[in-house]
C-alpha cells in the first residue's frame, strides 16, 4: 500500500510517496504526518486536501541510493538544476514501476518498461540519455559491472514541429498580466530566454554602450551569453529592478535570492492558454527573429545554442506565409 506525506510547497501541499503505510489510523491523521494512499480521495473531497498537488516520487532504497549517488557527481560536474531534476525523475520513475534494483534490472526488463510507455520521441530520446548516463556513472564508478542500457535504442527521429505562440495569444497575454509576470512574459517571448535564465535575471546584468542595451544571460550549464536588448524593454525592465529593493534581482524570492525556475514557469503559463507553457514563448521569439533575419547563426546565437541544428528542428517555425507567396509565384 502506498501512502503520501504532504509537505509545505510555496503555499501549499506536495505529496511525497512512501513504499508502505506505517499508520493504521492514517486517514485520521493531521496534514504533517502520513495520508494512505486509499484514504487520499476522500480527504480532498472533505476539502482537507487541495485539487491541485505536486507528487514526489521516492523510490525504494536500493534506487533512491543510488540515485542520490549520482546526484552528487552531477552537481560536482555543474549540470543544471533542471538536468540533474529531470534525468533523477526518470531514474525515479523506474524504480517505482520495477521489482529489481538498479544493480540487478536487465535490458529486457528496462525495455519493457518503455514498451509500456506511451511517449513521444523526444521523451524516449531523454529517457534513454538519462539511463545510459546513469549507467555508464555506475559502472565507472564500481557500482556494477553489467550495463543493461547497451542493448537499448533510440525511436527514430521525425519531423518536429516548433509550437510557438500565436502572436494573438501573445497580444493577450501581455494585456491579461500584472506588470510583474507581464516582464517574464517579454524577457521569454521578445529575448528568447528560458524560464530559468528569467529568474537569474540581475540588475547588474543589464549595461549600455554606444551600441545600446545588452543582457548577460545566465544559461543552462553555467553558461553564459550576452544579447542585445531592445530600449524599450531595456528600461522597463531597469525600472522594474530599482523598485524590487537591495537583493538586484528582477524577481526576488521571500526566502532570499531569486524565484526558482519552476515557479517562473508556473506564473508564466498560467497567463497563457492551457495548451501552452512558458518555453513555448521562447518558441516564438526565435521564430520571430528568424523571420526577420533570415539568418540561423545569429537566431541560434540569441538562443544561446551550440548547434543551428537545434534551433532549426526545434524552436523555428517554417513562415508558412512566404511558402505559400512562393507555391503563389510558381502557379504562373
Amino acid at each position: 500500500m502506498a501512502c503520501v506525506l504532504p509537505l509545505g510547497h510555496e503555499g501549499k501541499h506536495r505529496l511525497q510517496v512512501v513504499p508502505t503505510c506505517a499508520d493504521p489510523d492514517c486517514q485520521r491523521t493531521p496534514l504533517a504526518r502520513r495520508l494512505c494512499a486509499m484514504h487520499y480521495a476522500r480527504a480532498r473531497r472533505r476539502g482537507i486536501l487541495p485539487a491541485r498537488v505536486r507528487v514526489a516520487l521516492v523510490p525504494p532504497s536500493t534506487w533512491q541510493e543510488a540515485i542520490d549517488d549520482w546526484v552528487t557527481v552531477m552537481r560536482a560536474r555543474r549540470m543544471s538544476p533542471q538536468t540533474i531534476g529531470l534525468r533523477s525523475y526518470h531514474l525515479r520513475r523506474i524504480g517505482m514501476d520495477v521489482e529489481p534494483g538498479p544493480w540487478t534490472i536487465t535490458a529486457g526488463q528496462l525495455r519493457a518498461w518503455g514498451a509500456a510507455k506511451r511517449w513521444s520521441p523526444e521523451t524516449h530520446r531523454s529517457v534513454i540519455s538519462s539511463i545510459r548516463t546513469f549507467y555508464a556513472w555506475a559502472v565507472a564508478a564500481g557500482r556494477t559491472d553489467v550495463d543493461p542500457s547497451v542493448e537499448l535504442s533510440h525511436w527514430p527521429s521525425g519531423p518536429r514541429n516548433p509550437k510557438p505562440v500565436s502572436e494573438a495569444d501573445y497580444a493577450a497575454a501581455l494585456a491579461a498580466a500584472d506588470p510583474r509576470i507581464r516582464l517574464m512574459i517579454r524577457l521569454s517571448g521578445a529575448l528568447g530566454l528560458r524560464r530559468g535564465e528569467v529568474s537569474m535575471v540581475h540588475r547588474n546584468d543589464l549595461v549600455r554602450d554606444g551600441d545600446g542595451f545588452w543582457l548577460t544571460v545566465h544559461g543552462k550549464g553555467d553558461k553564459v551569453r550576452v544579447v542585445p536588448i531592445a530600449a524599450s524593454l531595456a528600461q522597463d525592465l531597469a525600472a522594474f529592478i530599482r523598485e524590487q529593493g537591495k537583493s538586484g534581482y528582477a524577481f526576488p524570492s521571500a526566502g532570499g535570492g531569486h524565484l526558482s525556475a519552476h515557479w517562473v514557469g508556473t506564473l508564466v503559463s498560467r497567463n497563457l492558454p492551457h495548451e501552452f507553457t512558458m518555453h513555448k514563448l521562447r518558441h516564438r521569439a526565435l521564430t520571430q527573429a528568424y523571420r526577420a533575419s533570415k539568418d540561423i547563426v545569429l537566431t541560434a546565437r540569441l538562443a544561446g545554442h551550440a548547434s543551428v541544428v537545434t534551433t532549426q528542428s526545434y524552436y523555428v517555425q517554417a513562415d508558412y506565409e512566404r511558402m505559400r507567396m512562393v507555391a503563389e509565384q510558381l502557379d504562373c
